[in-house]
């Protein structure tokens, strides 16, 4: 076979041959295939291939349009305009593609992923814009021969949040197309000129034989531009795959490498099936891709990794796996809604994994159509938002539930007893509302440590749900109260049962951080609608029940009544008046004598506290100590009383009054204050007063709280050098045994035995041993409440050391009592 290097060669050839034998008919056949080939060329790059890539361009841009309206739901929803640039950035990276915008449902900007952003923020209303908005599905409009813009609704549900808007450059498709047109039509031109100027010149020595060996040229001459037509269709059907197989080096061997290298830079500025592929692998949300029969076609990686499912186990499934029981599906989320709806956006559902636990998602899903209306398919897009239902829980929890006991909040009580009293009006029926403040809480706090406290108000809350019924509330309002709503009772009776009840719990010992702790409950109840129709109303009365029961001795419940209010008004006004009375200076001190039993001489005094109220006149401290403990006024007013009685004995022992100690009641508060230590040591410091002229009592039950911290702070009160006494021995744990590690000079006997010492045996008999308890402890021993000869022989007889009390004087003012120091007179009555 003849082979030439270059196509004029071939056509001299051809020529020569062909003028000999068949002039006319074969210059016909050349011009005619060559103007054949030329306009197959022509019709076929310019019709179908530019239309048909053209068609599939938009068709893809489309695809990736509707593909990012479904991503931006979530960041439009949440105006995260970061995330949504970041995505319209990645996808502009891609050639072909001429501008992304966001814009919301106003019209205004979010996102311009252009080089400029020159439309940020911007509002874009032109009439391309307006018919974007007017579309019900995804628009493509031809802006001019070069540029299409496609933009599809980002939807929440049936909400138009706004649009996505695409510009699809279509000029990179049409240099090519009319590149490749031309060299192909100019190729052709050329071989037809060469064609009729050698048939021209070879025509004398054409010979029969060239008439074979023309045709074989021609035919291995039209082969290679039968293949570039064949290129062409293939291109013009989406195949951007096929290469032309150049075997020589002339023009058109130069022909089919420009037409190869073509189709690669076609290649590359088209979106491939492999990107867009990517784009969908690499979605952190799930997506499912299913058949008009609703049977899985396609899942991405991340559907596999959520559920636990590989990928050939879920493709041809029914789609409803995914949702559990097709009964459990979420309304809305059926195939049958969808396609009738045409898309569905941002609602929760659950999905349901290879080990059914349910995730809850946020799903969005589009019904695919064809140009027939006809479903092709579903895509079906959702978010893990499990991460947002526990936050969502959690602010629930916090905004309805105590952080400690997970009981109800106030906020939550008072819901439920707002719906509960709705309820007992329509059913003509009762309800109680029990209001409970923990018994001396703050002591525990201040002994033990708000750990232990916070432990002790889990038990409580504990205690309190076991004592009453599955329709009641119990609830933690803060601090140490709670309350409790009762509804649907009978009567009174059944509220008072259940306090009862509660009150019995709450006083059972519990062992906390190795402490053994006995705490107890006052409880206030308020009945609908006897005594209140609304929920302010029954707190409140609840409330001053409560206090009611505080006054009442604690550990107690009492039912709310009208004369409890006028109580309530009392002790509100006392109460502001306390608050004031420091400043106004309205505490004064009295001062009680302590004599010797033996000889009757003035030894000591006690310090007590009154109020010199403006208008109610003097105040004994029983009206307002536990009031001033219940408000926190407790400590300034025993600090002031500790500086004043230290001042005034050091103003007697400057007058050259007899010395003698000044006694001054530490409140527990005072007692259990990490510095009291200091603050007596300042109050000796700043007074001048020497420490053993102060006498400082605490109570037994006091001292019984916390034995080791007790002990500690007795020791470092002892090394200052103020004298400790144990008061109202006998009334508190009875733990006798622990008086022996406690560094006390003195133990004083309360009133309520020395009253009844010489009428009832039993007080007696507690009596004589407290004192030969004393003596074997060698402490002195202090009876208080004396008011009799006969108590105070009964005391001399069994060697009490002192006694207090009316026997030998009332608590008088400081000037009083002066003077009767001054006298320097004994004050024993005589004795038979």
């Amino acid at each position: 076979m003849f082979q030439f290097k270059s196509i004029s060669t071939k056509f001299i050839a051809f020529v020569s041959l062909l003028i000999f034998l068949s002039v006319g008919l074969f210059v016909v056949i050349i011009i005619d295939l060559s103007r054949q080939s030329r306009s197959k060329v022509k019709e076929t790059n310019e019709a179908l291939m530019a239309d048909a890539l053209r068609e599939e361009w938009e068709e893809k841009g489309r695809a990736i349009a509707s593909l990012l309206a479904i991503q931006f739901v979530q960041p439009m929803y949440e105006l995260d305009v970061s995330r949504m640039h970041y995505l319209a950035s990645l996808t502009l990276k891609e050639k072909g593609f001429g501008y992304i915008y966001v814009q919301d449902d106003k019209g205004r900007v979010l996102v311009d992923a252009t080089g400029g952003a020159e439309l940020m923020g911007g509002v874009l209303l032109d009439e391309i814009t307006k018919k974007a908005f007017a579309a019900e599905g995804v628009l493509v409009q031809k802006l001019s021969n070069s540029l299409v813009d496609i933009a599809a609704p980002i939807m929440a549900g049936t909400k138009r949040l706004g649009i996505v808007r695409i510009g699809l450059s279509t000029e990179n498709i049409q240099k090519t197309t009319a590149i490749m047109t031309d060299k192909v039509g100019d190729s052709i031109d050329r071989v037809r000129e060469i064609t009729l100027r050698k048939v021209v010149f070879l025509l004398p020595v054409t010979v029969l034989p060239a008439v074979i060996i023309g045709w074989i040229l021609v035919h291995g001459l039209t082969m290679p531009i039968r293949e570039l037509v064949m290129g062409t269709e293939r291109i013009a059907r989406g195949d951007l795959t096929f290469r032309i197989k150049a075997k020589s080096q002339d023009e058109i061997g130069q022909l089919a490498a420009s037409f190869n290298k073509m189709t690669e830079d076609l290649q590359k500025t088209t979106v491939s099936k492999d990107y867009v592929d990517n784009i969908i692998e690499s979605m952190a949300d799930t997506l499912i891709v299913a058949t008009p029969k609703a049977a899985i076609q396609s899942v991405n990686r991340a559907t596999c990794d959520l559920l636990g499912y590989r990928e050939d186990e879920l493709i041809g499934k029914p789609i409803t796996v995914i949702f559990g029981k097709d009964g459990q599906q979420p309304k809305g989320t059926r195939f049958d809604d969808l396609v009738e709806k045409g898309s569905i956006r941002s609602v929760e559902t659950n999905y349901l994994t290879r080990d059914d636990r349910k995730i809850p998602m946020l799903f969005s899903g589009v019904v695919m159509r064809g140009d027939d209306g006809e479903v092709q398919g579903i895509v079906c897009v959702a978010k893990d938002i499990t991460e947002r239902k526990r936050t969502e829980e959690a602010i629930q929890q916090m905004a309805y539930y105590d952080a400690l006991t997970d009981l109800p909040n106030r906020k939550l009580f008072n819901d439920r007893l707002t719906l509960e009293l709705a309820h007992a009006r329509r059913n003509k029926q009762m309800l109680a509302v029990l209001f409970l403040d923990m018994d001396r809480f703050k002591d525990v706090n201040d002994t033990l440590g708000h750990t232990v406290g916070d432990q002790l108000l889990k038990t409580i809350a504990t205690r309190l749900e076991n004592c009453v019924r599955e329709d009641d509330t119990v609830s933690r309002l803060g601090g140490d109260e709670f309350t409790v709503l009762l509804p649907g009772i009978k009567c009174s009776e059944d509220a008072v049962k259940i306090a009862h009840k509660i009150l019995k719990s709450v006083k059972q010992p519990m062992t906390l951080a190795g402490h053994q702790i006995c705490t107890a409950t006052s409880i206030g109840i308020a009945l609908y609608p006897e005594y209140g129709e609304d929920a302010e109303t029954l707190l409140k009365h609840a409330d001053i029940a409560m206090y009611h029961a505080k006054e009442q001795g604690r550990d107690n419940c009492q039912l709310y009544t009208p004369e409890l209010r006028a109580r309530a008004s009392k002790r509100l006004t006392l109460e502001n008046g306390l608050r004031s009375a420091l400043e106004r200076k309205e505490f004064i001190v009295h001062y009680q004598p302590q004599v010797n039993v033996g000889t009757g001489q003035i030894i000591g005094t006690e310090a007590l506290v009154r109020w010199q109220h403006c208008e109610r006149g003097l105040v004994y401290p029983g009206e307002f100590v536990s009031l001033a403990e219940d408000v926190g006024l407790i400590l300034p007013i025993g600090e002031w009383v500790l500086h004043t009685a230290c001042v005034q004995n050091k103003i007697w022992k400057d007058a050259g009054l007899p010395s003698i100690r000044v006694s001054v009641n530490l409140s527990a508060r005072q007692f259990q204050q990490e510095d009291m230590v200091e603050k007596i040591l300042h109050a000796l410091k700043e007074t001048g007063l020497e420490p053993h002229l102060l006498e400082l009592e605490i109570t037994e039950g006091t001292a019984m709280r916390n034995v080791e911290t007790t002990v500690a702070k007795l020791n470092s009160l002892k090394r200052l050098g103020v004298q400790i006494a144990i008061d109202d021995l006998g009334t508190g744990y009875s733990s006798l045994s622990y008086l022996k590690k406690f560094p006390i000079d003195s133990l004083k006997i309360d009133r309520s035995f020395v009253g009844e010492v010489t009428t009832d045996p039993n007080d007696g008999a507690i009596v004589t041993a407290i004192i030969a308890m004393a003596k074997g402890l060698n402490l002195r021993v202090v009876a208080e409440g004396v008011e009799t000869e006969e108590q105070l022989a009964f005391l001399k007889e069994r060697q009490c050391d002192e006694a207090q009390g009316y026997l030998f004087g009332k608590p008088a003012p400081a000037e009083e009592f002066k003077n009767i120091l001054a006298s320097d007179k004994f004050l024993l009555p005589p004795l038979e």
